[in-house]
């Protein structure tokens, strides 16, 4: 119960932050476009994906506003020309978000590195949080590899 309550009460903290990190889209020189950021996605294991469609990123973002009200706008993308990495950090204590950073990139993969960057709460040490990140990259065919 307890840990329920403080749930609720980190979505409702978190919640007007991720506006405006989608607003604030962060522009990086290695192509990586972070577009939405959260502290509650409802993935208790580490997982990333690859999104090539707009059908999947409608699917991902269904899942993860099933208990917001009003829920997280689905990024507008342009399919053809990029696609869209998503890095879900599972249940962690605290809040680390996932940040991604192009490590190697050549004919055949672009290995991204996944590191959780701690978020300045001193009062959320004890807090069970999921935080995701969402990401753009142009369009490629590549394997796309995560190391973390």
């Amino acid at each position: 119960m307890v840990r329920l309550v403080f749930l609720i009460l980190l979505m409702g903290m978190l919640s007007c932050k991720s506006q405006k990190s989608q607003q604030m889209a962060d522009n990086t020189n290695d192509g990586l476009t972070l577009l939405v950021e959260d502290g509650y996605s409802g993935v208790e294991n580490f997982e990333s994906m690859v999104v090539r469609d707009q059908k999947t990123l409608n699917s991902f973002f269904a899942k993860i506003n099933r208990t917001r009200k009003p829920g997280i706008p689905v990024p507008e993308v342009d399919f053809n020309k990029e696609m869209v990495i998503i890095v879900c950090s599972g249940e962690q204590k605290g809040i680390k978000m996932p940040r991604l950073s192009k490590k190697d990139e050549n004919d055949k993969e672009i290995v991204l590195a996944v590191k959780n960057e701690a978020v300045d709460k001193n009062n959320l040490k004890e807090l069970v949080s999921s935080p995701f990140s969402v990401y753009k990259i142009p369009m490629s065919e590549k394997e796309i590899i995560f190391q973390k």
